[in-house]
């Protein structure tokens, strides 16, 4: 079966560096909608371009995979219930399994280094202002102030093979 995939979480969590890590360790096809919605900006030359355009050409991609019988791993900020939502529907539509994995990033400073140190939007003002929503029910919760990206992805693979073997009792 196969499986979708979804990180969640502010910019500066960890979500691209640990979804980018389980994608080669499992070979799943690997979607960033900050890149999708970074393209389609630059190309349109629009700065207008609602994120949530991104989002449906990455669900559109998604869903194609899927049904292929390929895992995905989504990385994106995933900020309200819309886009929640969104993901599930594609599993479902799909007849994938759903895992959801939500970053944050306890540690003030930490997080806000992070921004800093990237050459790339946002800014801290703008991750600070940005909406965000957990998921309200997701299987795995981690917080990278906590946890090196080595424990991290650990965490996820195990989680991973805990969640397909309940999928194959049937609970």
């Amino acid at each position: 079966m196969s499986k979708l995939i979804s990180f969640s979480g502010l910019p500066g969590t960890g979500k691209s560096s640990l979804a980018v890590a389980l994608a080669k360790q499992t070979r799943a096809i690997y979607l960033d909608v900050a890149s999708i919605n970074a393209s389609l900006t630059q190309n349109l030359q629009s700065q207008e371009v609602d994120q949530y355009a991104a989002y449906c050409a990455a669900q559109a991609v998604t869903e194609t995979n899927l049904k292929l019988r390929r895992s995905v791993i989504i990385d994106a900020i995933n900020p309200t219930a819309r886009f929640h939502d969104m993901w599930a529907l594609s599993a479902k539509r799909s007849n994938s399994s759903l895992f959801w994995v939500t970053l944050t990033c306890s540690d003030f400073a930490m997080h806000r280094d992070r921004i800093a140190a990237r050459n790339t939007p946002p800014i801290w003002p703008d991750v600070q202002r940005h909406p965000f929503d957990p998921h309200p029910q997701p299987q795995l919760n981690l917080d990278t102030a906590k946890l090196t990206q080595d424990a991290c992805l650990m965490r996820i693979m195990k989680a991973l093979k805990d969640y397909d073997r309940k999928l194959l009792k049937g609970m």
